[in-house]
């Protein structure tokens, strides 16, 4: 290579020409370790998203509707007080009968 017109005779260092190569070497080395930093860091986003939907999906399978909630407390109070254990069957829900 020929720098401002000078002629580099052989056998003498280059190091003043290899110096961008390096450091292109460098930023590419930095490039790839980034970009593997970036495919663990959207792997683990996308495992937490998957169990936060998890979670959220069980505890709305889980939630009883607000009659549910009442028929169960209900039926909890009157199971403890004397005399009343016939009326839990009664407050039980009967099924529809498929036609």
């Amino acid at each position: 290579m020929y720098r401002d017109g000078e002629r580099k005779q052989m056998g003498t260092p280059v190091t003043d020409d290899l110096e961008p190569y390096r450091r292109l070497i460098e930023l590419q080395k930095e490039m790839i370790k980034l970009s593997q930093k970036h495919a663990h860091t959207k792997r683990e986003h996308d495992r937490l998203r998957a169990q936060v939907a998890r979670e959220v999906s069980r505890l709305i399978r889980r939630r009883a509707s607000l009659s549910a909630r009442l028929r169960q407390s209900t039926t909890r109070v009157i199971t403890r007080l004397p005399g009343f254990a016939w009326l839990p069957l009664a407050l039980k829900p009967t099924n529809p009968k498929p036609s």
